[in-house]
């Protein structure tokens, strides 16, 4: 209901309604929405990556991450959310994230609802970015290297394949398709973290400046994108 109006619309209760609703209730705490948004993820990953990297930002980034499932029903989840800010909350903001996959990276936003896409193909691409690397004790090199050992002992490894069209496509670290051989990275890398944890402590240690190179090859802030870095991490 919205101020003002006269007839009033009433609705199913949906997944949608039954996930998001209970953010927006009716109890005096949920006026801290304004305060911690709502981050609308497409991937239980992206949502791991994101509490982590609320909970290493130790109150500085003030983020609500909640999975939405595939792109077609983040969709849903926007509309609903869009509807429900419109009618609670004066001057209310939600966000959606998702992959940029093989598209560009432009989204318009819906109403209230900020739209975003990763600058990089996907999420796991964020794992081979230099402050990722860094604070698991490596460099681009030294992967590159490790990931050239690995595949001269694993040619039998279910991923063998996709880590050599990684080598032979020319390491491109933020355009190869490397999803479903994230974890095998991690394990070359020589990390026992979880790589969502890694990539969220990573972004919660980012100092936003006005002269940020989004094209520096390998930055972290050029994978996230300009979009992404104002609107997530200064907002």
């Amino acid at each position: 209901m919205k101020s003002g109006q006269e007839n009033l619309k009433f609705n199913p209760i949906s997944e949608e309604y039954r996930k998001i609703l209970p953010m927006f209730g009716a109890h005096p705490l949920s006026n801290i929405f304004n305060e911690a948004p709502i981050l609308l993820l497409e991937g239980e990953d992206d949502e791991r990556i994101w509490q982590q990297v609320v909970r290493s930002s130790v109150g500085r980034i003030r983020l609500f991450p909640c999975f939405a499932g595939s792109k077609t029903q983040m969709n849903n989840y926007e509309t609903h959310t869009e509807e429900i800010i419109n009618a609670v909350y004066e001057n209310a903001k939600a966000f959606s994230l998702r992959d940029r996959d093989e598209g560009d990276e432009e989204i318009k936003d819906q109403g209230h609802v900020i739209r975003m896409k990763l600058s990089c193909r996907c999420a796991e691409n964020l794992i081979l970015t230099n402050e990722v690397l860094e604070s698991q004790g490596v460099n681009w090199d030294k992967l590159k290297q490790k990931i050239k050992d690995w595949l001269d002992k694993n040619t039998d490894h279910n991923h063998y394949k996709i880590l050599e069209k990684f080598k032979n496509d020319g390491w491109l670290r933020k355009d190869g398709d490397i999803k479903n051989a994230r974890n095998d990275i991690v394990g070359i890398i020589g990390t026992n973290k979880p790589w969502e944890v890694i990539v969220g402590q990573a972004i919660a240690k980012l100092e936003y400046s006005s002269d940020i190179d989004f094209s520096k090859e390998g930055s972290l802030f050029s994978f996230l994108g300009e979009k992404v870095t104002r609107t997530l991490l200064i907002f």
